[in-house]
């Protein structure tokens, strides 16, 4: 009925819809707005999200009826387009070269650096594989582009903006960034180093110096009275990950599986410790 209605000379544009439902978001729904020459208001129609017809929209060059609401068409639109690329090289290996790839291409935008703290990937290994997977990124992402200008008559710098907001929109919801966050699973901000490495004078007979037992319910429960959002299983988590990765960070953490403790051990003694 829509094609009919372009046919006939009347204008449309589109509204995607999924509005957050606690930490979920439904399924998308495609809403079409048809207005006359004039401008006057014809009628509205609406339909669930499928990748065949929003082809059809864009094929038409019928645009969303904002560049933030098109940003997150394209990021829905995405999610089609990369499955196969998931299946073909698996979702943690697709993950390691998509994020590679973005940070090669020098697409990291506010909106995608504020993810990154929140997006845990490895480097993929080198070879003919991870060249493959780039490739059909890299082909995915300039037949969307090429789409935005030459169907949906964005200029370059649009369809450039258009292309990393829905990137970051794909991303957030890929690795579930902002339902993690929701849920206080996220990772903290550098603040939360910040303080954890002064809970020590604390506890008591704890210093920086000498080795102190903290439980993760505690911290976390301290850390919330500072305002930020996390959980116990994300301090245990975060916990041995930073003292594993961060030369910087004070401490050797280890876990006590049955009591589920956190031991903190400077790493000025294991140092010494190591020497003698």
């Amino acid at each position: 009925m829509w094609a009919s209605k372009i046919a006939a000379g009347v204008t449309a544009t589109v509204e995607v819809r999924r509005p957050w439902d606690g930490i979920m978001r439904p399924r998308p729904e495609l809403f079409i707005e048809f207005r006359s020459p004039s401008g006057g208001l014809l009628g509205v129609d609406s339909a669930p999200w499928e990748p065949s017809l929003n082809d059809a929209l864009v094929a038409q060059g019928i645009k969303a009826r904002s560049l933030s609401h098109e940003a997150e068409r394209l990021s829905i639109a995405l999610r089609a387009l990369f499955e196969p690329l998931t299946r073909r090289y698996n979702d943690d290996y697709f993950n390691s070269v998509l994020i590679e790839l973005v940070q090669d291409m020098g697409m990291n935008t506010a909106e995608i650096e504020d993810l990154m703290p929140d997006i845990t990937s490895y480097k993929p290994s080198q070879g003919v594989h991870r060249d493959e997977c780039r490739d059909d990124i890299k082909a995915t992402l300039a037949k969307v582009a090429k789409e935005s200008v030459e169907q949906l008559r964005y200029s370059r710098g649009e369809a450039l903006d258009i292309l990393t907001a829905a990137l970051a929109e794909y991303l957030d919801e890929r690795f579930s960034v902002t339902s993690r966050r929701k849920l206080g699973w996220a990772k903290p901000s550098p603040g939360f180093w910040t303080l954890v490495a002064n809970l020590a004078p604390g506890y008591p007979g704890a210093t920086r110096d000498a080795a102190w037992t903290a439980s993760a319910w505690d911290i976390a429960t301290y850390l919330r009275s500072e305002n930020f959002n996390t959980t116990a299983v994300t301090v245990e988590r975060e916990l041995l990950e930073q003292s594993a990765n961060d030369s910087s960070f004070p401490w050797s953490v280890t876990l006590d599986p049955i009591t589920r403790s956190l031991r903190f051990i400077p790493k000025t003694q294991n140092r010494l410790l190591s020497k003698t």
